[in-house]
């Protein structure tokens, strides 16, 4: 896991939601909504997603790609959960950005979850670590890591 270290440094820094921007984003809510839809994931953990994403919501677009949003989602990620959803029968996505990202986190996280639950290469843990390295490589591309860390990453 040596390889993965500056990725993950990235969730340390977080000290507690008092630590982030005075609620304005409601972090507090979509926090709650992402862990709902989660096996392992507390409130907690995704603060610290939210903190090493978008610094807290203050940086909601990302100026050298297309991720944007509270948990800097790409936009053919984007895309791809909402039609994942409306293939779930769920057509009521909010108008609000920040509880589309909630609704959109919670998906992908639940998705990665099952993914490093069934996979073929053997159960990987569902925590912290693990799904942010599926969140930052993409699903398929964090399980070819986690099942092959000297390869490189295949997106």
């Amino acid at each position: 896991m040596d390889r993965f270290k500056k990725i993950l440094t990235k969730l340390m820094p977080y000290k507690g939601p008092d630590n982030l921007v005075m609620d304005n984003y409601g972090q507090n809510e979509i926090a709650q909504e992402v862990s709902d839809k989660s096996l392992m994931l507390s409130p907690e953990d995704v603060h610290k997603i939210l903190n090493a994403e978008s610094s807290g919501g203050k940086n909601l677009q990302n100026p050298t790609s297309a991720a944007k949003g509270n948990f800097q989602i790409l936009d053919k990620t984007r895309k791809e959960a909402l039609n994942d959803l409306k293939k779930q029968g769920i057509t009521d996505i909010p108008a609000n950005p920040d509880r589309q990202d909630a609704l959109l986190m919670g998906n992908l996280v639940d998705k990665s979850e099952n993914t490093l639950l069934n996979s073929e290469n053997g159960s990987k843990e569902p925590n912290l670590e693990n799904l942010y390295l599926m969140h930052h490589y993409g699903i398929q591309g964090g399980l070819n890591a986690l099942n092959d860390p000297n390869n490189p990453i295949n997106k």
